[in-house]
Formats: structure tokens, C-alpha cells, sequence
């Protein structure tokens, strides 16, 4: 049975960086879509998907809307709000949040793609927080980049 007033918001950046299972969960629970509203409600959750750009990239004029999505994803940390960054969206949800975001490269310089599963460190301030029934002990994501 569907829920009353939940609202899930997906910013999509590429027709192959769909939501795809995020969409199934978010629809079993009663979340219906939307086109991008021009505000949010503190208690809406904001999915960030992937995409081919890089949170650099906000400085091109082609990709110029990874600014704005950037300062909604700031505003979203700062009222504690629900947000999912994957990939891309993680890139511009850490630099939104006052992280430094930048390619990974090996000692001599040159860039290093990581594809996989890889442990996630939860900050102390954060670790008490319940992150759901199905978060594991020690928390692992998808990594590629």
C-alpha cells in the first residue's frame, strides 16, 4: 500500500546511467516520479545518478547544470536531508558537502581506473545513525571510475 506524501526525486544525466532497481525499490514504496521540481521538501529524497562528466566538468558551459544540482545537493546536506550520489552523483554530493573531489591517479601521475567493491568508512558523527535494516556491518559500494 502506498505511503502518502513520500516523494523521490531522480536527477538523470545520461539515458545509459538509469535508476533501473533504485526505481523498483523507490516504486514498492509508493514513490511516484516526477520532472524535477524547483524546490524540494526537506523530507523528499534526492537520487543523483551517474553519468560520462566528472563534478570538474561544472565549469563547461555543456554541463553547466552540474552547478546547480550542486548547490541543491549543499542545501540538502546542510537541512540533513535524504540523498543517494551514484557515481557521478557521489562526485557532486561530496563536493557539495566540502569535500575535495578529483581523479585518482598512481604515484607517477597518470590516471587509475577502479572498477569493483570497496569498503565505505562511516565518519564518527555519522556512525550511530541507523542506515536501514539491510545495512550491513561493514558497508561495502560499487566502484567505478
Amino acid at each position: 500500500m502506498p505511503r502518502e506524501g513520500k516523494r523521490a526525486v531522480v536527477l538523470q544525466h545520461a539515458a545509459f546511467e538509469g535508476p533501473a532497481r533504485i526505481a523498483d525499490r523507490l516504486a514498492a514504496h509508493g514513490c511516484e516520479g516526477d520532472p524535477v521540481p524547483a524546490r524540494l521538501e526537506p523530507t523528499d529524497l534526492l537520487v543523483v545518478m551517474g553519468g560520462p562528466m566528472g563534478v570538474a566538468d561544472r565549469a563547461n558551459p555543456a554541463t553547466a547544470f552540474l552547478q546547480a544540482e550542486i548547490d541543491l545537493l549543499r542545501t540538502r546536506v546542510e537541512q540533513d536531508a535524504p540523498v543517494l550520489g551514484v557515481c557521478l552523483g557521489a562526485q557532486l554530493l561530496a563536493h557539495g558537502a566540502g569535500a575535495r573531489v578529483y581523479p585518482m591517479t598512481s604515484g607517477d601521475g597518470s590516471r587509475v581506473r577502479e572498477v569493483g567493491w570497496g569498503p565505505i568508512q562511516l565518519h564518527v558523527a555519522t556512525a550511530g545513525r541507523r542506515l536501514g535494516r539491510s545495512a550491513a556491518r561493514e558497508p561495502r559500494a560499487a566502484l567505478a571510475r
